[in-house]
């Protein structure tokens, strides 16, 4: 007679989940001929590329890029953050400076505070340059982050609208607004603005990569490999398009495929734990329990609490002979994966 177990293998908090896990169905695996049943529900949690956080730019990164803005500079003296365009402030020498209405000296000194780590306090300096100038998109766009970076992400999707209503040809302001409907759940919104984004930006890696997030979870996870690839050719170091394309090539069967690209994507972060855990489970899918098992034990030495590592190891033990199953088990079980109970149940009396 044959053993069964429910073997939720690929219930991992990540991004791009190819398996079960939560709502998704576990899968009958067997002891005697070790098939495994591919799985057909598509479960995708977000949690790496979380989408209600605007901070692929750092605020060191903010302080540059408005440090380096092209167009008008910055007229010396300007402590009042004054805006008119068009005025001339006489410096002490050289020719007049005209003042950037965009830059004032209040958006400037709330990225610096939120620079020093006072995020929250940013945000009435920003507040103030748009008093002063009611049409500065970066003001609206740094408010917005620094909403996001406080909890605030219904403030920050207006002013980010604002930001765009003010200046709807810069492609960044898409991409962040892409990821605050996608954390919204509204897939269709987000994906319009990934294609504004792209269409501003052709070679716009990260929004590339968030359109194929929604892309795959919508189920279409051969459009979202092509998005994947056109991100990897523009960054062939982005080590999350690959895992991105990896569960995505292992949603759709290709378990190899999968183990490759991951494989690339651990290349250049060896110490990613969803690439090695999704890696484990394309193993256990393909029979090749020893990889797996090694899989999840790295993942256990970077992250000794990690449930998921332990239920999944005990299962490759469970399937190749070990009885090791059950001290994984028992592990899995106090850090809270409810799943291992039902296992040691079955299989550990």
């Amino acid at each position: 007679m044959k053993k069964l177990i429910d073997l939720g293998i690929l219930s991992i908090t990540g991004l791009t989940l190819f398996a079960c896990g939560g709502n998704a169905t576990t899968q009958k695996i067997s002891h005697t001929d070790t098939v495994i049943t591919p799985p057909d529900t598509i479960h995708r949690i977000d949690s790496i590329n979380k989408a209600s956080v605007l901070t692929d730019t750092s605020w060191s990164k903010a302080a540059k890029t408005m440090t380096d803005e092209k167009g008008l500079k910055m007229a010396p003296g300007n402590k009042k953050g004054e805006i008119v365009k068009g005025n001339l402030s006489k410096p002490n020498s050289g020719p007049p400076t005209m003042v950037n209405p965009f830059r004032p000296q209040e958006l400037m000194d709330g990225i610096k505070k939120a620079q020093s780590g006072d995020v929250k306090g940013s945000i009435p300096f920003f507040t103030e340059a748009i008093k002063k100038n009611p049409k500065n998109y970066n003001a609206y766009f740094y408010r917005a982050k620094a909403k996001v970076e406080t909890g605030d992400n219904q403030g920050a999707l207006e002013d980010i609208n604002l930001a765009i209503q003010n200046n709807s040809h810069e492609a960044l302001y898409f991409y962040y607004r892409g990821k605050l409907y996608s954390d919204r759940a509204e897939s269709n919104l987000a994906m319009n603005d990934f294609n504004m984004a792209i269409k501003l930006k052709h070679d716009f890696t990260d929004a590339l990569n968030y359109r194929g997030v929604e892309k795959a979870k919508l189920g279409k996870h051969q459009d979202a490999i092509q998005d994947y690839d056109s991100a990897i050719l523009t960054n062939p170091n982005y080590a999350l398009c690959y895992y991105n394309k990896g569960t995505s090539q292992a949603s759709l069967g290709d378990y190899k495929g999968a183990i490759e690209t991951l494989t690339k994507a651990l290349g250049i972060d060896a110490k990613h734990k969803l690439s090695l855990l999704n890696r484990g489970n394309c193993y256990v899918q393909l029979g090749n329990y020893k990889l797996a098992i090694a899989d999840f034990t790295a993942v256990i030495q970077m992250d000794p609490k990690n449930g998921d590592a332990y239920f999944n190891r005990g299962a490759a033990y469970y399937l190749e002979g070990d009885k090791n199953m059950c001290t994984d088990w028992k592990m899995a079980l106090k850090l809270g994966n409810t799943k291992a109970k039902d296992m040691l149940n079955k299989n550990c009396k």
